[in-house]
């Protein structure tokens, strides 16, 4: 799962809406600001499991996922966050590996719609990704290292996007030696969302991922 590549047209224009449809409703009480990468977590019912009614959501990522990587994949979580500086922080990410998961990952990173000037590269292993609306950058978060560059935000800039995490249920698990080097490396998070399993991928030990 090692091979990072740009997807195009990931989203129907229904489903974008759809989704917005979520976003746009959300309580306030229910979008957690996350001060450490300077990021908005929405609460999406339809992102809680397949039977929300929405399954066609978790079906497109599933079949991007196989046609991408030849591999029946299955969904561990799926979350919208918003960078934004309404969170009181400039959203930055730091290079890191994906901790949260016993198991390698294959990682959607799905920009939904930038409202910035200027673009925001996704670095994976040193090589630059920019993504235009409704493209994916596909990659192994647990096993490829990744991050952003610097940036300035404007105040009224920001950027939604959505992660999904996949992976092999009955794969091997990531071998003791790379979950110690992903320790070492990794960009310390320590921000715990309080509500539901659509905001981000929970393990049994507490960690998070995003």
């Amino acid at each position: 799962m090692g091979n990072s590549k740009v997807i195009s047209d990931f989203f129907s224009e229904s489903q974008i809406n759809k989704i917005y449809d979520y976003v746009n409703s959300c309580p306030i009480e229910k979008i957690v600001n996350n001060k450490r990468v300077g990021q908005q977590l929405y609460y999406i019912p339809a992102f809680d499991m397949r039977e929300s009614g929405d399954s066609d959501l978790w079906d497109t990522v599933e079949k991007k996922a196989f046609e991408n990587s030849g591999k029946n994949l299955k969904i561990l979580g799926i979350q919208f966050c918003r960078y934004t500086l309404n969170t009181g922080v400039t959203p930055s990410l730091s290079p890191h590996y994906d901790v949260a998961f016993d198991k390698e990952v294959l990682t959607l990173d799905i920009q939904l719609k930038k409202f910035m000037v200027g673009d925001w590269p996704i670095v994976v292993e040193k090589e630059k990704y920019i993504l235009k609306d409704n493209q994916a950058l596909i990659f192994s978060g647990t096993h490829q290292v990744h991050w952003r560059d610097k940036r300035t935000f404007a105040e009224g800039e920001y950027l939604d996007m959505i992660f999904a995490h996949l992976c092999d249920p009955d794969s091997e698990n990531i071998e003791d030696s790379h979950k110690t080097n992903m320790k070492i490396k990794k960009f310390p998070i320590t921000f715990t969302p309080k509500f539901s399993s659509s905001y981000y991928y929970k393990t049994t030990n507490g960690s998070t991922t995003y």
